[in-house]
């Protein structure tokens, strides 16, 4: 019977310990999670592109003054926008990141995201609308995976 009870607090302490050690981000798991991002924004998936986000994050887009300037969000602001963005019907929408520069933090629990996006969307053929975005992400662990935490965007019309 003691070795029965020995080997269950074994068990209860392994999968203690395994779910709340903390995880370090690493070049690898942050490419790993921008890639996805990818995936879900060129499927217009504003549920999975959520999921890479912490509850708390927020999102800082600076716009040029005459589209209305700096937009302070949270992600439930910022995935609404995206959703009456990517409902609209009839639009070609192109998407590409370039330049993508990963630092990770000495103690591995941040990353620095830099990138280049460009977008662009057409209706009946014809562009309406072209931009770059100079982008930082910061990137923590949360919840034992890397995920978004403070997304910057300054975005320059084409």
């Amino acid at each position: 019977m003691n070795y029965i009870k020995q080997t269950l607090m074994l068990v209860l302490f392994l999968v203690t310990f395994s779910v709340s050690a903390e995880t370090k981000l690493t070049t690898e798991s942050v490419t790993q999670m921008i890639n996805e991002i990818q995936k879900t924004v060129l499927a217009q998936d504003a549920e999975k592109f959520a999921a890479y986000f912490t509850d708390d994050a927020k999102i800082n887009i600076e716009m040029p003054a005459n589209m209305g300037g700096v937009m302070n969000l949270d992600k439930p602001k910022y995935i609404k926008m995206l959703k009456l963005g990517w409902a609209i019907k009839d639009v070609e929408y192109t998407y590409e990141v370039k330049n993508i520069e990963i630092k990770i933090s000495a103690n591995g629990k941040s990353a620095t995201v830099k990138d280049l996006t460009l977008e662009t969307i057409k209706m009946g053929g014809k562009i309406i609308a072209s931009s770059k975005s100079e982008e930082t992400l910061k990137v923590i662990v949360s919840e034992g995976v890397p995920k978004v935490k403070n997304l910057y965007g300054k975005v320059t019309f084409l």
